[in-house]
């Protein structure tokens, strides 16, 4: 078990040449990183293991038990490999399996022989401690000079289709974000008030938009479950029209852009009964 790497096992039956039947004694690494092999009546068998340790990375080391070939993984660098045809003994005897536990101890058991353990613990450098950031839209692995460079949002990602009374303008990028608005305005009548007729005057003055809140505001009847309040607009969220007013009665009929009406009563009605038709229309 490699830090920061994939546990391996290691097949070492390809290395035994099956003549005879024979125990195997030890085998170990020392501070040099060299691996001993004894062989009961066989002669001892080094490696040295040295140089294909990096310890720069996370490493993973690997044995092909029919090539005989042993693979250390350097990480970002070129695998290294090494050919250990040459260390097979001439004894008979078979290697019944090789494995390594989660505390770097490697046992190899032997048929008609003592498993022998190595404790490989002190050969991982344990100094490689990477980090993975994100900047901006870049993605990089410390100890790693290779980043990678992620995708930026540009609004083709999401699609937005207008509907029957919505349109949508944009792309959807930070510089044209979509917007959505409905083709089919909000257009209604503002409630009733009464317009004192009874003389004539000039530049006379109604706040159409402070007579639609004071009513709607405070309604005189509200169903059961509804909100105590009717929702409305701002002043400057409207367009304000006069669509009709009695010419016989009013003349001079105005309207701002913040609801307020201007008039002249220049006679007042003869049956007491006269119209003035305005409609709001959220912008």
């Amino acid at each position: 078990a490699i830090e920061n790497g994939d546990p391996v096992t290691v097949d070492l039956s390809a290395y035994l040449d099956n003549t005879d039947v024979q125990d195997l004694t030890s085998a170990s690494i020392d501070a040099s990183n060299i691996l001993t092999i004894a062989i009961e009546n066989g002669a001892a068998v080094t490696v040295d293991l040295s140089s294909y340790l990096d310890n720069t990375d996370a490493q993973t080391i690997a044995l092909n038990n029919t090539t005989n070939i042993l693979t250390l993984g350097n990480g970002t660098a070129a695998d290294t490999t090494v050919d250990l045809s040459g260390y097979v003994s001439t004894d008979d005897q078979n290697l019944t399996s090789a494995t390594i536990d989660g505390s770097n101890i490697l046992t190899i058991a032997i048929e008609n022989g003592d498993p022998v353990t190595v404790d490989l613990s002190a050969y991982l450098d344990n100094t490689d401690v990477q980090d993975l950031t994100i900047t901006g839209n870049i993605l990089s692995l410390t100890g790693d000079a290779t980043s990678v460079t992620l995708p930026t949002a540009d609004g083709t990602e999401t699609v937005v289709t207008a509907g029957a009374d919505i349109s949508v303008t944009g792309d959807g990028s930070a510089a044209t974000p979509y917007v959505i608005a409905n083709t089919r305005p909000d257009i209604f009548y503002p409630p009733s008030i009464a317009v004192d007729v009874s003389t004539t005057g000039t530049a006379r003055t109604i706040d159409l938009h402070a007579e639609y809140l004071a009513q709607y505001g405070s309604p005189s009847v509200v169903s059961a479950g509804a909100p105590a309040a009717i929702p409305t607009y701002a002043n400057n969220e409207l367009y304000y029209y006069v669509t009709y007013f009695d010419p016989t009665v009013f003349a001079n009929v105005s309207v701002d852009n913040v609801g307020v009406m201007t008039y002249d009563v220049i006679a007042s009605p003869t049956d007491y009964n006269t119209l003035i038709n305005v409609v709001f229309v959220a912008q």
